[in-house]
């Protein structure tokens, strides 16, 4: 047995460069799981300068990837990359090949986001077959060539005209767009590991699908939330069109089903999350539930305070944003003090975490 198993922690917009539960959680898998060296494969928006946290000395490498950078992909990563290598791949991108043997890919890609009888084993050959082109072809240059847009448009406009639906060339330019950026980390290599742990069941899976096809490393999710319901509430309530909010849904929809049927193994922080995780085709044999730890030692419960002994009190914990839905459980307490009229609602949590939502109860 190994002294210490190599990890490749995978993260979105969280540890080591922003705060927050998964972010709290993280730092302290990184520094109390001893027999572990972990790898953070950290995804954001933008390059990020300085980690939030002090690593310790678990974490060997931190590698990056800003999705949304006007780098090329391959140097999101490796800023020292000698450019001539760059063009020697994308040379390699030659029109032939795109037309000839990515755009069939790609387009199977598109039919099965949009299928209404979805199957993860045929969206994983899709995304092995991508992952496998890109190993010998320039990312950058095959996603913006021309007769991969004209197929993506084309196709798309003739996949929502059978449902009487339309799309603007606003619309399809920002589809593509997103398409581009979630699939990046395709074209990006990552060190072996003996673990993928990843800590949403979205499209950070990119990276351990691709430890999954280079050398079957078992992957692990742990689901602190659910990936797919939030993403549904967040689309839901966003100023999409209709053409872009079942795009993102349905490409959602595919990435949530296939973490869960390559998974090895999904953990919950709740039993809540399995309801979601069946649903979307998770094998319950693969379910286990580890919740949030609490240290005893520091947190002691106390008796509750006088001036709160016959209030009936709630209280919620939580970041002030969008994504806590605090506003609904404000809504709900005027609903509670119906039938109990001296209750009262305590949150506590960041009040400039999101200012302006924070502004619609002031």
């Amino acid at each position: 047995m190994k002294n210490k198993y190599d990890v490749l922690l995978i993260l979105e917009g969280t540890y080591p460069f922003n705060g927050g539960g998964v972010s709290t959680w993280s730092h302290m898998l990184c520094n109390e799981v001893k027999n572990a060296n972990f790898s953070l494969y950290s995804i954001n928006a933008n390059y990020e300068l300085k980690p939030k946290y002090e690593l310790g000395e678990n974490v060997k490498d931190v590698i990056q990837v800003p999705l949304w950078s006007p780098l090329e992909p391959q140097e999101m990563v490796d800023y020292g990359k000698k450019f001539y290598k760059i063009i020697k791949t994308k040379e390699r991108a030659d029109e032939k090949d795109i037309k000839e043997k990515f755009i069939p890919i790609f387009e199977k890609l598109i039919k099965s986001i949009y299928s209404d009888v979805r199957v993860a084993a045929d969206f994983d050959t899709v995304i092995y077959n991508m992952w496998s082109y890109f190993q010998t072809h320039d990312y950058k240059k095959t996603m913006l060539h021309e007769e991969v847009w004209k197929s993506f448009c084309s196709l798309v406009k003739e996949i929502i005209a059978n449902d009487k639906e339309k799309a603007t060339l606003h619309d399809l330019t920002l589809g593509m767009r997103w398409i581009y950026r979630f699939l990046i980390p395709l074209s990006i290599d990552v060190p072996k590991v003996d673990i993928s742990h990843l800590t949403i069941s979205g499209f950070p899976v990119i990276p351990a699908l691709v430890l999954k096809y280079k050398y079957d490393t078992p992957i692990v999710a742990t689901e602190h939330g659910v990936f797919i319901r939030e993403r549904l509430i967040a689309i839901n309530s966003s100023e999409y069109s209709f053409f872009l909010k079942k795009l993102l849904i349905r490409f959602s929809e595919s990435i949530t089903e296939l973490v869960y049927y390559k998974a090895d193994a999904i953990l919950s922080v709740n039993k809540f999350n399995m309801t979601w995780e069946k649903m979307y085709g998770a094998n319950p044999d693969k379910i286990d539930v580890i919740y949030n730890g609490v240290d005893h030692e520091l947190f002691v419960p106390a008796p509750k305070p006088e001036k709160l002994k016959d209030i009936p009190t709630v209280v919620a914990a939580a970041r002030i944003f969008e994504l806590k839905d605090v506003t609904t459980m404000i809504k709900s307490c005027a609903e509670a003090k119906k039938s109990i009229p001296n209750i009262q609602y305590l949150v506590y949590g960041d009040n400039n975490a999101v200012p302006e939502y924070t502004k619609e109860y002031p």
